[in-house]
């Protein structure tokens, strides 16, 4: 018998399916839910990275794999600051923005600017320091 990779205990894990509620025990083994419940905890084994949940909950799954068409469409026209982790590349990739767009768009730099300084919001946790956004970042 395999050994889970990790095992999570503790607290209220909700499995989401219908009918099933909630368990006490989750095992992964690989990137897939293993088993639930004692069959969870029965997977343990030497090398298992055991997480306490100390009475908190598991939300396992709960993905939002949907897009919003128009949405979408407009954020794919923003520059992708996701992958940008210090203030050169930052200011590197907000300076090109606007050039992409009026080669692409007429025009239309100004807005491109704008749609990128949100990208820059929304992205800061990808910052390895603080938040770009203030005074620091111009």
């Amino acid at each position: 018998m395999s050994t889970a990779d990790w095992l999570f205990h503790g607290g209220t894990i909700h499995v989401g399916a219908p009918g099933q509620g909630s368990t006490g025990a989750l095992a992964v083994t690989g990137n897939r839910i293993a088993a639930l419940g004692d069959e969870a905890i029965a997977l343990r084994g030497p090398r298992t990275e055991v997480v306490d949940l100390a009475g908190g909950a598991l939300l396992p799954g709960f993905q939002d794999a949907h897009i919003h068409a128009v949405v979408g469409g407009l954020q794919q026209l923003g520059c992708d600051l996701a992958v940008v982790h210090d203030l050169e590349d930052y200011r590197a990739a907000i300076r090109a923005f606007p050039t992409i767009i009026r080669t692409h768009r007429g025009s239309r730099g100004l807005a491109g600017t704008a749609m990128c300084s949100r990208a820059a919001s929304r992205t800061g946790t990808s910052w390895t320091g603080s938040s770009p956004a203030g005074p620091r970042f111009s």
